[in-house]
């Protein structure tokens, strides 16, 4: 069975030779290993392609490593490592300055009148990435930020707080506009057959609980969520929220969506692949392995983390780590897990 067909039948709830395997390898050590070379340069993309093709069945975006570097322009400092990157400092000190941006953006932003040349140039690589996978008869998992974390990442989380209750109907125009926009600039760019599963991400929560209020949530995160669903839906394309952190106080605002699946679930987080399952026995669960068995644990230690999330998710499960395989997770122990999944 290829990885294309397990996917699909693993979606359609269809007997499958082996669980899929679903998530990205931002890590050095693992890319080389099961992309077969060394990565440099000139070869990264290639080798990042090769080791995701031979770990997952749906890959989740193709991690490039980076060159340590940091970037300075217009107020924004940036700094990128090899796997990842962050702002350093951003060019609000306000609410009020915050606010300013927001209404510029809600001025310069139409999200009902989307330049779909320039969406497709925009996501160039991602639409190539879907047919580079399924001519492997593999498949790429595209994703996209429902709203409320490109939202508050632009301002950091603490002066978009601040701004919101200083200027709240200011700032549920900028989530709206924002939101809207996302859905409709990647809407029309992928269907069933280049991309049959789509993420629906936006972190909202964090190790001990929520990153806002579920009133909140339900007002600002809810209904893009539940807009995106019936919209891939539509176009008979699957979906399933992403969000890391404890979600139990709005799971089932979640799933009442229309979501079609859960990830990533963290046990780290006290999220809990059976207590998910027992409550929603048809949910499609993604990920949910322990980021710290693989990271910390033997090889046998993660090969028992593996077989209990299967028994305690499967069928309808996509088999991952709750995260990713960070960068320090042992290749012995990626190799481990694929063991159990694929009865090696």
């Amino acid at each position: 069975m290829t990885s294309r067909e397990r996917v699909l039948k693993t979606l359609n709830f269809e007997k499958v030779d082996c669980l899929p395997m679903h998530g990205d390898a931002p890590n050095k050590a693992v890319q080389e290993y099961f992309g077969g070379a060394k990565l440099t340069e000139e070869n990264k993309f290639q080798v990042s392609f090769n080791a995701a093709v031979k770990i997952f069945d749906v890959a989740v975006g193709l991690p490039v490593i980076n060159k340590p570097a940091v970037e300075e322009k217009d107020g924004w400092v940036s700094v990128i490592q090899e796997w990842t990157s962050w702002h350093e400092k951003r060019p609000f000190s306000t609410p009020a300055d915050c606010v300013e941006d927001m209404k510029k953006i809600i001025t310069g932003t139409d999200p009902d009148n989307i330049d779909i040349e320039k969406s497709k140039k925009s996501f160039s690589r991602w639409i190539k990435l879907t047919e580079d996978f399924r001519a492997r008869n593999s498949v790429f998992g595209m994703w996209y930020d429902v709203g409320i974390q490109g939202c508050y990442h632009r301002y950091g989380l603490e002066l978009f707080s601040y701004a919101y209750a200083e200027y709240p109907d200011v700032v549920t125009k900028y989530i709206d506009v924002q939101s809207r926009y996302n859905l409709n600039q990647v809407l029309p760019l992928f269907n069933a057959e280049t991309c049959p599963l789509f993420e629906l991400g936006s972190d909202v929560a964090f190790k001990n609980g929520l990153l806002f209020s579920p009133e909140f949530l339900r007002k600002h995160y809810m209904p893009y969520l539940e807009r995106a669903v019936a919209a891939f839906h539509e176009k008979g394309i699957k979906v399933y929220a992403h969000s890391d952190g404890n979600l139990n106080q709005i799971i089932d605002d979640m799933v009442a969506s229309g979501i079609d699946g859960l990830h990533s679930i963290e046990p780290a987080s006290g999220m809990s692949l059976r207590e998910v399952r027992k409550r929603f026995k048809d949910l499609i669960l993604l990920a949910g392995i322990d980021c710290r068995v693989m990271a910390f644990g033997t090889p046998e230690e993660v090969k028992k983390e593996v077989r209990g999330a299967i028994e305690a998710a499967g069928p309808n499960y996509f088999v991952g780590v709750a995260g990713n395989i960070y960068d320090g997770i042992p290749v012995a122990n990626v190799q481990a897990m694929l063991d159990v999944v694929r009865g090696g």
